[in-house]
C-alpha cells in the first residue's frame, strides 16, 4: 500500500486560486480542480495501478480481454509520447520517454474526461451565469478547458532544468497539457479545430473512451 499512497494525494493547500475558489462561476472549478481529483482517481487504473486491487495489494483484477484492450490503449499512449519533444537554446532535441511517463499521461488524459464528464452532468451548469466583459464571448465548454490549461502555466524550462525534467514520470508541463488536450475530442469541437490540424489529428489515443 506504502507503494502506491503517494499516488492518491490530493494536498489540502491546493484549494485555493487557480484550482479553486469557492467564488469562481462552477466551470472554473471542474476545469482546475475537477481534472486535479480525476487524475488522482485514474491513477487506480493507470499503468501500475491495474496490478493492484482495492486494498493496495499487487493482484491483477482485469479480463483478459480488458487487458488486451487496456495493452492497446497503453501502447498508443506510449508511442505518442515518445514523441513529443522540446528543444533546448543548444538546439538539443529532448524526447519524452513515453514509457517511464505512461502512468502520469493515462491519468492526465482520463483525468480531463472525468472532470468535464461531472461537469456537463451537473445541472447547475444549465443556469445563466454572470457574464463579464472578459467572458462574454466564451462558451461554458471554452472556459473548461481554458480553467484547465491555466494551471499548466509556466515559465520555459531553463536549459540546466531539461535533464531532470525528462527524466521524471512527469512530462514538462506544456507537453502535458499538449498530450491531454490533442487526445480530447471535446476540446477540438469547442475551439472548432480543423481536422487534421494540431489539436485535432487524425490519429489519437482514446483514453478509457470509445471516441
Amino acid at each position: 500500500m506504502d507503494q502506491l499512497a503517494d499516488r492518491f494525494v490530493i494536498l489540502l493547500g491546493i484549494l485555493n486560486d487557480i484550482f479553486y475558489n469557492p467564488d469562481y462561476i462552477p466551470v472554473f472549478n471542474y476545469g482546475a480542480l475537477g481534472a486535479v481529483v480525476g487524475h488522482e482517481v485514474i491513477h487506480g487504473y493507470d499503468t501500475i495501478g491495474i496490478d493492484f486491487d482495492g486494498n493496495g495489494k499487487i493482484h491483477p483484477w482485469m479480463s483478459n480481454k480488458s487487458r488486451e484492450s487496456f495493452d492497446e490503449m497503453a501502447k498508443c499512449i506510449i508511442d505518442e509520447y515518445g514523441n513529443f519533444t522540446l528543444t533546448d537554446s543548444n538546439g538539443t532535441v529532448w524526447h519524452v520517454n513515453g514509457t517511464n511517463t505512461s502512468g502520469e499521461d493515462v491519468a492526465d488524459n482520463g483525468g480531463i474526461r472525468a472532470a468535464y464528464n461531472a461537469f456537463k452532468s451537473d445541472p447547475v451548469n444549465e443556469q445563466p451565469f454572470p457574464r463579464t466583459k472578459k467572458l462574454k464571448d466564451f462558451t461554458q465548454d471554452q472556459l473548461f478547458f481554458m480553467a484547465y490549461s491555466r494551471v499548466w502555466c509556466s515559465p520555459p524550462l531553463a536549459d540546466k532544468d531539461f535533464e531532470r525534467s525528462f527524466e521524471d514520470e512527469h512530462p514538462p508541463e506544456q507537453l502535458r497539457l499538449f498530450g491531454a488536450l490533442r487526445n480530447f475530442v471535446p476540446f477540438r469541437e469547442a475551439f472548432n479545430c480543423p481536422a487534421g490540424s494540431k489539436y485535432a489529428p487524425e490519429k489519437y489515443c482514446k483514453v478509457y473512451a470509445p471516441s
